[in-house]
């Protein structure tokens, strides 16, 4: 996300999200009222956290990847080895 230009909390494995993080993520939100976005895994953990943090956070934001890539840093590596150097923009 970050090489993609855009600030980042990386999350290593939907499965390693503790509670007092995803506390942290809400008292976040709440203290600087952002928006949040998510690129989950295709997987079903991934899409698991998703649901568990759109609880805490309804703002949060959900962003399909394209068939194919597994997680957003694969999209980013694609999209970057594209002729063209550009990458299409992902459907929310």
């Amino acid at each position: 996300m970050l090489s993609a230009g855009h600030k980042a909390i990386a999350i290593p494995s939907a499965t390693l999200l503790k509670p007092e993080d995803k506390q942290l993520l809400t008292d976040i939100g709440k203290l600087y009222q952002v928006e949040f976005h998510m690129f989950p895994d295709q997987d079903v953990p991934g899409e698991s956290l998703f649901m568990q943090l759109r609880e805490m956070l309804p703002q949060l934001v959900h962003h399909q990847l394209p068939p194919g890539c597994k997680d957003f840093s694969e999209y980013y590596l694609l999209g970057a080895a594209a002729p063209s150097g550009s990458k299409e923009p992902i459907n929310k």
